[in-house]
């Protein structure tokens, strides 16, 4: 059984990496970087990794920036449905609860629980943020009140 789960992980975290190398960009290496130069222009700006061209090589610090789109991800598209879906959980628990008492104790500790584990999420993500936007290592977005949602709160940039 866990030989299943590991053929599964690794074969979706091949994947996750083969999506980059076809969302990148169309880089003539013989043309564009004939040195084998770093041209910022070849790296991709769509994918998990923005590297892996000739032009644009991964370094050690595009897995920061793997892990950052992934937790961005993560905060971004998954926390918010799971906490949506476990908010109608536990109202429907509690508005159904036909006067049983430990029906409504429940529902009233999912609805609890939920914003509880929102509050420790999101507070945890912005304390990493401005930790590593303290130490240099990355940067907040530009217009942060706007496009916090698409783009994050900070980015790791590498050079």
């Amino acid at each position: 059984m866990n030989k299943n789960w590991l053929f599964v992980f690794s074969i979706g975290f091949c994947a996750l990496f083969s999506i980059n190398f076809v969302l990148a960009k169309n880089c003539n290496p013989s043309v564009d970087c004939p040195d084998g130069k770093f041209i910022p222009e070849c790296c991709p700006e769509e994918g998990l990794v923005p590297c892996g061209t000739p032009c644009c090589p991964c370094t050690l610090c595009h897995f920061f920036v793997l892990f950052d789109n992934l937790v961005d991800f993560f905060i971004a598209k998954l926390v918010p449905i799971v906490a949506f879906i476990m908010m109608l959980i536990g109202a429907f628990m509690f508005m159904f609860s036909m006067d049983n008492p430990a029906r409504v104790s429940l529902g009233r500790n999912i609805i609890k629980s939920v914003l509880i584990g929102l509050v420790i999420i999101y507070g945890a993500y912005t304390l990493v943020g401005w930790f590593l936007v303290s130490i240099g290592l990355a940067d907040w977005v530009e217009n942060i009140y706007r496009d916090w949602w698409t783009n994050g709160t900070f980015t790791i940039v590498c050079d």
